[in-house]
């Protein structure tokens, strides 16, 4: 399998890579543009209910391997949101490379939950009166269209030869996002498997 950088990847699948992350952020979710706040959920606006929509979880079909590179000098932590954190133990390593070959989107399960069609209720909602005050406080946020959750990935560690970095990184500093599973495979490598509820990166739209 090739492999294509993350930031192409991105760019690639229309793709925003997340600052912060958590499993409230699903599709339908309206949230702040720089480190994805939740204000609200664009079904209640539009609806005046408290439930949301139907969701399906799809695997997306990858023609290549994603990876991209961390750089750890001087850095003793990591934490990538919507994949790991680990809290000590990197001192010792120069650089760390993500590549992920499996990833999995949460999407609508309606097709008439499709963008065109919620961005023309959203401009009819706003004609409202009544929705003006509401309005106001999702202006320019980001309506999140579609979820996107690295699945399963390793993380290789550049670190002197013969260290141990499976030693050197205790089992506590590490956890994965959405209560996925790790285990070291090497020295130096890290298998990630597991999360589908806290995304790395989402598809979406602003009010």
């Amino acid at each position: 399998m090739a492999s294509v950088p993350m930031l192409q990847f991105l760019n690639q699948y229309g793709l925003i890579q997340l600052g912060a992350s958590h499993e409230l952020i699903v599709p339908g979710r309206i949230v702040t543009k720089k480190v994805a706040r939740p204000v609200a959920y664009l079904k209640n606006l539009l609806e005046g209910t408290s439930d949301e929509w139907p969701t399906k979880l799809i695997k997306a079909t990858l023609p290549d391997q994603v990876v991209w590179d961390i750089d750890l000098r001087g850095k003793a932590s990591l934490k990538i949101p919507g994949i790991i954190t680990i809290g000590g133990g990197l001192r010792r390593a120069a650089k760390g490379t993500f590549s992920v070959s499996q990833v999995h989107a949460r999407v609508f399960s309606l097709l008439e939950l499709d963008e065109v069609n919620l961005r023309v209720r959203v401009e009819e909602w706003r004609g409202n009166p009544e929705a003006k005050r509401l309005y106001r406080q999702v202006r320019g946020k980001i309506v999140v269209q579609s979820t996107w959750y690295a699945s399963e990935l390793t993380l290789d560690l550049e670190a002197p030869r013969e260290l141990d970095m499976s030693a050197e990184v205790p089992i506590k500093n590490i956890t994965v996002a959405g209560e996925g599973e790790f285990k070291w495979t090497s020295k130096t490598t890290l298998k990630i498997k597991g999360n589908d509820k806290v995304p790395f990166a989402i598809q979406g739209w602003i009010i």
